[in-house]
């Protein structure tokens, strides 16, 4: 009998952890973005992320729109064009991998607030 109670207890020991863990991660990220960059510098680099990721996919529906149509030299280009823009968030994602793990923690964050 006591063993059911034990599990219960750990159980709902466990999901207050995990309800904590969330918010307790996004701090601890702010903090470290904190040591490495201003605010504004955080700011700025937010909207040029914002900026890269819309081109990446902008680049993703011509590159589809293209290869539905027969023309070799536009699917080509599109290629081309997609490629770049994937390179660039690439390469903004390995130099600020820690602004993209504070934005990852933010969505965590906000959507374990309403649930």
């Amino acid at each position: 009998m006591t063993d059911k109670n034990e599990d219960k207890q750990h159980k709902e020991l466990m999901t207050a952890l995990e309800k904590v863990q969330a918010p307790l991660e996004s701090i601890v990220l702010l903090k470290l973005a904190d040591e490495f960059y201003t605010k504004e510098e955080r700011t700025r680099l937010y909207v040029e992320y914002k900026k890269l990721v819309d081109a990446d996919k902008a680049a993703y529906e011509v590159l589809s729109q293209t290869t539905s149509d027969g023309d070799r030299d536009a699917k080509m280009a599109a290629f081309e064009a997609k490629k770049a823009t994937s390179d660039a968030e690439m390469a903004f994602r390995k130099e600020h991998r820690l602004l993209i793990r504070l934005m990852e923690a933010q969505d965590k964050f906000s959507k374990s607030r309403y649930e």
